[in-house]
């Protein structure tokens, strides 16, 4: 039991410590600064203030732009144009990537980041939906599958995102954010079975032309390409127990010996 206690004590000052160190750290560099006798004494709550403030505007910035996106994309699949050949359909793909990477210029560097992985899912949905009139018997059904697909990438989106924007120093003591964790891997195990779907679809597709058979196998790949990815970054959010969960995770071992 007293190694228990020491351990813990030890975490504590460790992490008391590096609060302390980022505090000063904050506070040599508003000092730096502006030296004006009454207003150093003030710099910390300030500064304290600042940075709530601060984090809060990039949250709402993100959700905001979250918002801003899911709708305009809503829009896009309403009155998307379904190609009426092979090529149309290329160049609708074509022009589609183009447009979502002008789109990330917009973007901060978290969300750049977010977004960059899970365009190829958001790009992929407005090519299965392009091909509609292309896939004989089956386009009807690839577009829901589509749909179904971008509703699932607006919230790994913003489950993302949550993931992205927090702060570092809950990070080390309470770890890594377990709900975003468990909403991304819940949508990857429901996307397993569209995936499926949309493969089963693509095979059965006996009007459908090699080219187009190719156009949607392409989208599959990106697909579960980030379908892997978004499990992986599950996982490892999941693994990340903070100090906190570390010693939780210390004495349930020892108290079961």
């Amino acid at each position: 039991m007293k190694k228990i206690i020491y351990v813990f004590t030890a975490a504590i000052f460790i992490f008391g410590a590096t609060a302390v160190l980022a505090a000063n750290t904050s506070s040599g560099q508003g000092q730096g600064s502006g030296q004006q006798g009454a207003s150093v004494s003030a710099t910390p709550q300030v500064q304290a203030q600042s940075q709530v403030q601060t984090q809060q505007q990039t949250k709402n910035q993100g959700e905001t732009t979250a918002i801003q996106n899911q709708q305009q994309t809503q829009l896009e699949l309403m009155t998307a144009v379904k190609a009426k050949t092979v090529s149309e359909l290329k160049e609708a793909i074509s022009q589609k990537r183009e447009e979502l990477q002008q789109e990330l210029q917009g973007l901060g560097e978290k969300e750049q980041k977010v977004y960059q992985n899970q365009n190829q899912v958001r790009e992929a949905v407005h090519a299965l939906l392009a091909a509609e009139d292309l896939t004989d018997g089956i386009g009807k059904q690839v577009s829901v599958i589509a749909q179904e697909f971008n509703n699932s990438v607006q919230k790994t989106i913003k489950a993302e995102n949550k993931i992205q924007e927090r702060g570092w120093l809950k990070r080390l003591w309470d770890g890594g954010d377990k709900e975003a964790a468990d909403e991304i891997s819940n949508e990857v195990k429901l996307n397993a079975g569209k995936v499926q779907q949309l493969l089963d679809l693509q095979k059965n597709c006996t009007k459908c032309s090699a080219e187009i058979k190719a156009v949607i196998e392409e989208q599959i790949q990106k697909v579960t390409a980030e379908q892997t990815r978004l499990e992986n970054l599950s996982k490892e959010e999941k693994k990340a127990a903070g100090v906190w969960g570390w010693f939780k995770g210390l004495f349930s071992k020892n108290t079961t010996e």
